[in-house]
This record gives C-alpha cells, sequence and structure tokens, in this order.
C-alpha cells in the first residue's frame, strides 16, 4: 500500500479563480483549467489575459525610444553638479549564503524520500520500521 495523498482542486472559469491562486498571479490558466476548457470544447485563448496576446505584444514594443545625445548637450542644473553621489553602504550578510534559488508562488513542487529496503515513500533506509524486502534470488 502506498501512501498516495490526493488533492482537490477547484475551478471556476467564470471568476477565473483556481484553488491555489495561479489564475489570479500569472492571468494564463493552468493545467486543470485548461484540461476543463478542452473537455466543455470552449477556446482556451479566451481564457488568457490580453497581456499575452500578440497585438498587446507589438504595442509594447511600437513606440520609439529617444536617444540621449552628446554629454556636452545635456543641460543640468548647478545644484544637481554639486552633490556627490557615493554609493550605497554595503553591509555583508551574517550566515552561510542561501545556497537554492527563491521559487515562485505557484512552484510548488516537493520531491519525497523513496526507501531502498522496503520501497515505501516519506522516510530512508536508516529510518525504516518495516520488514526488510526479501531477497530477489
Amino acid at each position: 500500500m502506498s501512501n498516495i495523498i490526493k488533492k482537490t482542486f477547484f475551478v471556476d472559469l467564470e471568476k477565473r479563480t483556481y484553488t491555489y491562486r495561479q489564475f489570479d498571479l500569472d492571468e494564463i490558466p493552468c493545467s486543470h483549467a485548461i484540461a476543463r476548457i478542452d473537455k466543455l470544447y470552449w477556446n482556451k485563448y479566451e481564457y488568457c489575459s490580453k497581456w499575452y496576446d500578440i497585438v498587446m505584444y507589438k504595442n509594447t514594443y511600437n513606440g520609439s525610444l529617444n536617444p540621449v545625445g552628446d554629454k556636452e548637450d545635456w543641460n543640468i542644473p548647478e545644484d544637481i553638479k554639486q552633490e556627490i553621489l557615493l554609493p550605497p553602504i554595503y553591509k555583508p550578510a551574517v550566515g552561510r549564503r542561501k545556497k537554492q534559488r527563491y521559487k515562485s508562488a505557484t512552484e510548488t513542487f516537493k520531491m519525497s524520500t523513496k526507501c531502498g529496503r522496503c520501497r515505501r515513500t516519506g522516510h530512508n533506509r536508516k529510518t525504516c520500521k518495516f520488514s526488510p524486502a526479501l531477497h530477489p534470488y
């Protein structure tokens, strides 16, 4: 008998909400919502945010950027020229640095341990309380 945990997630397509708020954060349907949309034979692209649309993407880069120009042509006020700007004071953090990256809000994958003796999940060979597996030969 394996230790499988079944979770139930609720998708509300009208309100565009999901149990763990992926619709709210990414504004793009998750795999559960896409499965439900496909089952109903609806258009899944209508449930994506307008910001993922190709027209909005092109409009983002539609405007032009003005070049800064030569340094001699800049008009800088005298009070700004007199101000001395120093770099921020650096205080190194105490202790060991964090080695893992920060995970996003929608990323919740957790690896479970598997025992090498009884082949069950949730513990390892050292902490196994079950009888050892029989030798294959």
